[in-house]
């Protein structure tokens, strides 16, 4: 492979040729020259030589002849030159990785492009669902929370619909306190309504993320969760049947211990 530049240690070439002529040093450089230049070994013909050494009296052709005897190895093929053949194997080499490592980066590109490309079309087919649901979630943040507003959307909306999807889009409507009442006692749970309505409507009306949907199945959950010696809802602060609760479990394994161990200590008495 033919090179533009070659690499030229000038004290690796001094310490080699301090006893070369002028004419000697000038056929020299240009036979390395154009062995870098066409990457391949001197031709074996004497008139090319004195060519490419412009050497065209006797002096020269003697300087030129000198130089091949001394630095270079004469093969059928042509003069090789040991030290240039090892340093155009290692820029080869050299140029070989680098093309390597641009094609794998070349290749990563495009599959980097090529992943952009699929998420930008699987974004462009999400849109139209992504602008819809936050359309509904809009509206459903912006309904008024007065129970004649609400009556007044659900009818609207309805209008054109028939009376089963009607149904289906029917908002939730929080209950009075005098609803949660009648719904306690007919239950007969003892839970407090007032109490009921003002922890749902500081919430509004929401359990955890999620809008309710049906307050009698709230209503149900409470009375699962309910304390059967306090009447208190378990996780609406109520710390003191808690650390009553914990005492009593401390004081029922120390008496366990206690009787494991055969009772209290003589000392103790």
């Amino acid at each position: 492979m033919a090179k533009a530049w070659f690499p030229f240690y000038f004290s690796d070439y001094t310490s080699k040729t301090e006893h070369l002529t002028l004419a000697e040093h000038g056929a020299y450089l240009l036979l390395m020259g154009s062995y870098y230049k066409t990457g391949c070994k001197l031709p074996a013909n004497a008139k090319q030589l004195q060519r490419i050494c412009r050497a065209f009296d006797t002096e020269e052709v003697d300087a030129m002849n000198s130089i091949l005897d001394q630095f270079f190895e004469k093969h059928e093929d042509g003069y090789r030159h040991v030290r240039i053949e090892e340093e155009l194997d290692k820029s080869n080499e050299i140029s070989k990785k680098r093309s390597e490592a641009a094609q794998k980066r070349y290749k990563k590109d495009a599959n980097t492009v090529q992943l952009h490309s699929k998420s930008n079309a699987n974004a462009e087919v999400l849109q139209p669902h992504l602008q819809t649901q936050s359309q509904s979630q809009s509206q459903l943040q912006s309904q008024p929370h007065s129970q004649s507003h609400q009556d007044q959307n659900i009818s609207e909306k309805n209008i054109d619909l028939p009376a089963e999807k009607k149904q289906k889009r029917k908002n939730f409507v929080p209950p009075t306190i005098e609803q949660v009442r009648e719904y306690c006692l007919e239950r007969k749970n003892n839970i407090n309504p007032e109490n009921f309505v003002d922890y749902y409507t500081a919430n509004g009306w929401m359990r955890g993320k999620t809008k309710l949907k049906d307050w009698k199945a709230c209503i149900r959950t409470w009375e699962r969760n309910r304390d059967p010696k306090t009447g208190s809802q378990s996780g609406q602060g109520d710390n003191r049947s808690r650390a009553k609760r914990v005492s009593d479990k401390l004081d029922e394994i120390a008496r366990e211990d206690i009787e494991r161990r055969g009772g209290f200590p003589e000392s103790l008495g």
